[in-house]
């Protein structure tokens, strides 16, 4: 039981994600229409594919974060038949698959963190099940992107780039890129200017104060989509992507892209020119070899980890003829490549395609030609795999979402004193004390009510009824330049221990 009620009190990811399918649900079970298009709407950073795949699980199980872990627990369930689609359109025989399913089976990262309620088993899931219809030359391949898009635009991004590559189509780009004309020289050079934004940390032009780049490449994308339907471009579009599938990809992506509010071209830009979280200093050596040092987190055994890169890299060396084979080498080196020079590093961001090493690994020892060593090599690798299995590491992984102990009280006594209030502002939130997971508590006290609202900023005229909760003293001078806080507003102090 006690294992069992930490899943109440999770750390700020996965709280958010969960609270994020949890207020649509709620917005569906207050029959809210317009608060579920605001609600969705905000979706920007992490749109709303993941939360809208939850809102069942809410609405049948109940409002709690238990039942975000069960949406997750079905996509974990889901992953081993999109793998295997996918490795099915490289070969069809039972000693690969065997050995790709020991590998997924006994992977601890898989299974531990493929219960937590975050994004990273969906884009594994999804990735598998998309890449599988690229190579089947599906038509559905297009739609499979826009899901993945939806999920997270960086997961689109990275089954995008190795489809671009096997098809020729950066090297054609650079070409085009070639012939000049005045509207390319203005982009070549309005991209330079937001170089130079993003090397000085901003500028600025008299009154104008430019601190990003990101409204400046919202500009640039309503610069380039007005030229093209200037030049009718759009017509030539429609043209070339009717009746291929396509069109069910670029349209909807597009529409989504050209909401100004929020702004989505600005919050992925910022996102993606992101700040080392604790991450290793470009400077080291350790920043270039960081996911190197976190392949073994995916095998049961340290060994095959290395064992499985070898052959996953010599497989795409023999058989480099294959286009198959090289998309799937380009699946896992693209994005990797991308992860590393990303000043964010963190071990689940290999999730969602550490699978194609396996794939290729699996597909490496279904093509050894002496049957006698094909055997032998499937039975050494699922020996191996299942022999070095660990439960408990598996736990590990399955409790990393877990606040500590010791911040289950402050959460309650907050949740307890502001249940009732409307309008409510938290100061001094942390990790282990998200947002999501403070709001989550509170609704659940107040008996979800649809009025509340909960906010992590205090305005400098906060509303009247407004009730402040402040953690720790450091957040004293963020009262102090609230100009209703002299008024009598009343505040609650609670200290961590």
């Amino acid at each position: 039981m006690e294992f069992s009620s930490r899943w109440d009190y999770l750390t700020w990811d996965p709280a958010t994600r969960a609270w994020d399918g949890m207020r649509l649900a709620l917005d569906i079970s207050h029959g809210n229409l317009l608060k579920l298009l605001a609600d969705t709407n905000s979706l920007v950073l992490w749109p709303p594919l993941h939360s809208y795949l939850q809102v069942p699980f809410f609405l049948l199980m109940g409002m709690n974060f238990h039942s975000a872990s069960s949406c997750s627990l079905i996509f974990l369930a889901l992953f081993f038949p999109c793998i295997t689609f996918l490795y099915q359109q490289l070969e069809r025989g039972w000693a690969g698959w065997l050995t790709l399913m020991a590998f997924s089976a006994t992977s601890p990262f898989l299974l531990g963190f493929g219960s937590t309620p975050m994004l990273e088993i969906f884009g594994a899931t999804l990735t598998a099940f998309s890449a599988g219809l690229y190579l089947k030359q599906s038509r559905w391949f297009p739609l499979s992107l826009t899901f993945l898009f939806f999920l997270k635009f960086n997961y689109c991004v990275y089954l995008l780039l190795p489809v671009a590559v096997s098809h020729g189509s950066i090297p054609h780009f650079w070409s085009f890129a070639k012939r000049l004309t005045p509207f390319r020289v203005f982009v070549i050079a309005y991209l330079m200017f937001l170089a130079l934004i993003l090397v000085n940390g901003g500028l600025a032009i008299g009154p104008l104060i430019i601190r990003g780049i990101g409204n400046p490449a919202y500009v640039l994308f309503l610069i380039v989509v007005a030229r093209a339907f200037l030049k009718r471009q759009h017509h030539t579009i429609r043209h070339r992507i009717r009746g291929t599938g396509w069109e069910w990809f670029v349209v909807p992506v597009f529409f989504w892209m050209l909401i100004p509010v929020p702004n989505r071209v600005k919050s992925i830009v910022t996102f993606a020119v992101n700040t080392s979280l604790n991450s290793p200093s470009p400077f080291e050596l350790a920043y270039y070899i960081y996911y190197f040092r976190k392949f073994h987190l995916y095998f049961a055994d340290h060994g095959m980890a290395w064992l499985c890169l070898a052959v996953a890299v010599s497989v795409v060396y023999f058989f480099r003829k294959r286009r198959d084979i090289v998309f799937l080498g380009l699946l896992f080196f693209l994005p990797l490549t991308l992860m590393t020079i990303n000043q964010n590093k963190q071990e689940r961001l290999l999730y969602t395609f550490l699978f194609t090493l396996w794939v290729l690994c699996s597909f490496g020892i279904a093509r050894i030609a002496n049957s006698v060593l094909r055997y032998a090599a499937v039975i050494t690798f699922c020996l191996t795999l299942l022999l070095s299995y660990d439960s408990g590491t598996v736990r590990e992984f399955v409790k990393w979402p877990f606040s500590p102990f010791r911040f289950h009280s402050p959460i309650n006594f907050i949740a307890k004193r502001v249940a009732e209030a409307g309008e409510i502002r938290v100061l001094g939130v942390t990790n282990e004390m998200s947002p999501a997971s403070i709001a989550y508590h509170v609704a659940r006290r107040s008996g979800f009510r649809p009025d509340q609202h909960l906010d992590t900023e205090l305005e400098k005229d906060p509303p009247s009824e407004v009730q402040i909760i402040c953690i720790n003293t450091e957040t004293q001078g963020v009262l102090r330049r609230s100009r209703r806080f002299a008024g009598g507003i009343e505040v609650s102090h609670y200290s961590l221990p």
